[in-house]
């Protein structure tokens, strides 16, 4: 189960005392006015409502449109008479009639980046479990099953030109990088020392590529030179194109892969390399919360490329760890965490590694998005979220040690609903923090 961003906001809202009041338009408003009747009432005077946040939770603009109730030189930021709010920043249309919203006493950005730190405290407790397919076995080309992100980018590629468009996709074998752009894609070797290790040794490279257009879409491999793929055919279907093999000359770190697009979009996944020595010793992927729980070894089989286990592995005894320093000092691997995985025996090449474990929670930022915690486990969230939202707004709160402990004894209390749960007095002590968590005051 997991909860939205809304709900969170309107939780902790409440429970902070930031959340001011909630309504629904009634009339249609503009651009930076909207109108609730309901408010003519409870807010009897002009102004009463100036410097609080307006948060529209439905219609065009209802994900995180933010806007602060402020005189805009000709009116006020909240008008009694009519119930209409007003502000400086202009949406991109009318607000609309028949809108919900929320009023917070302060910015509810404040609320949501709260929750999003508040989820990295609560790892030991509060976790998501996941599934990792982006590692190939015995190939050098470092997550060449694209299951690695970072601002738009397969995490350790780069583009030859900004004018190539990438974007994530899903395909036969898990994720895809999708190509449009007469540029390239390029990928390079992890660590140094896999470079080494392919010295005098015979590479080829291989990826899964689809495109609807020929002479488009094609690989290559790169060393002093470049070595090709043939071109896809465009005939819409997946194929695998393979380049020829080259030789690695001693003392060569230039080796590495370049996927190649065109006009119309290609799709490309599932790269990989062959030949050199076994590969012992891999990355562990980024998304995990220290170590993986299981990994098993897996290959495709079917027109559905299903996985089929052919071997599991118990990470604490068929495993060994290994600092990234230990193995391969200054290396690329920095880009991902610090250790990698040494086996005791190297895993069959051009096969799947299923990594499974435990990752932190979701990141929220627009209302729909989602974490994943329910009615109980929230509490202990929401503990959390109360104190770095204190913790941020120090210059507006009073401190009181006692709250401290009733935060604590909520989060527990929700904690002890979760079916195995045990405490084991993983958060803060009062000695541990730099002052006593904070009251509310707004």
């Amino acid at each position: 189960m997991a909860l939205t961003t809304a709900t969170m906001l309107t939780e902790l809202g409440r429970a902070t005392g930031t959340l001011r009041r909630g309504g629904t338009t009634t009339a249609s408003g503009t651009d930076k006015t909207a109108v609730d009747s309901g408010l003519i009432g409870p807010a009897s005077y002009d102004d009463a409502l100036k410097n609080w946040w307006l948060l529209l939770t439905s219609g065009t603009y209802g994900t995180l449109a933010l806007r602060r109730l402020i005189n805009n030189g000709s009116s006020t930021a909240y008008t009694a008479s009519s119930g209409t709010m007003t502000w400086l920043d202009a949406l991109a249309g009318v607000s609309g009639s028949g809108v919900t919203y929320q009023l917070y006493s302060i910015d509810p950005q404040y609320l949501v980046d709260a929750l999003n730190e508040a989820r990295i405290l609560c790892q030991k407790r509060l976790w998501r479990p996941i599934v990792d397919f982006g590692v190939i076995t015995g190939s050098r080309i470092f997550n060449g099953g694209f299951a690695h992100w970072s601002g738009g980018l397969p995490l350790g590629w780069t583009k030859s030109n900004s004018a190539l468009t990438v974007a994530r996709g899903v395909g036969q074998h898990g994720q895809q990088a999708r190509l449009t752009g007469a540029y390239y894609l390029g990928g390079s070797m992890p660590h140094l020392a896999d470079v080494l290790a392919l010295a005098g040794e015979k590479v080829k490279l291989y990826a899964t590529v689809y495109a609807t257009a020929a002479s488009q879409a094609r690989i290559g491999l790169v060393e002093s030179t470049t070595t090709y793929s043939s071109y896809h055919d465009g005939d819409s279907l997946f194929a695998e194109l393979p380049t020829a093999e080259i030789s690695i000359p001693a003392g060569d770190y230039l080796f590495s892969a370049r996927l190649y697009a065109g006009a119309a979009e290609s799709w490309f996944e599932n790269v990989y390399t062959t030949g050199g020595p076994k590969m012992y010793a891999y990355p562990v992927p980024s998304a995990f919360i220290g170590s993986p729980t299981r990994i098993e070894i897996c290959r495709t089989q079917g027109a559905n490329n299903e996985y089929i286990v052919t071997k599991g592995y118990d990470p604490m005894t068929d495993w060994d760890f290994v600092q990234m320093d230990a193995y391969d000092a200054g290396s690329a691997l920095a880009t991902i965490g610090h250790i990698v995985f040494r086996a005791g025996q190297a895993p069959s090449s051009e096969y799947r590694m299923k990594w499974y474990g435990k990752g932190l929670l979701s990141e929220v930022t627009l209302l729909a998005d989602s974490m994943e915690v329910d009615a109980d486990t929230s509490l202990y969230l929401y503990a959390w979220a109360q104190y770095l939202l204190g913790e941020r707004l120090a210059g507006e709160v009073r401190h009181d040690d006692k709250l401290y402990d009733d935060y604590m004894k909520m989060a527990e209390q929700g904690m002890a609903k979760v079916e195995g749960f045990e405490s084991r007095g993983e958060h803060l002590s009062k000695s541990e923090v730099r002052r006593g968590p904070p009251e509310l005051v707004f």
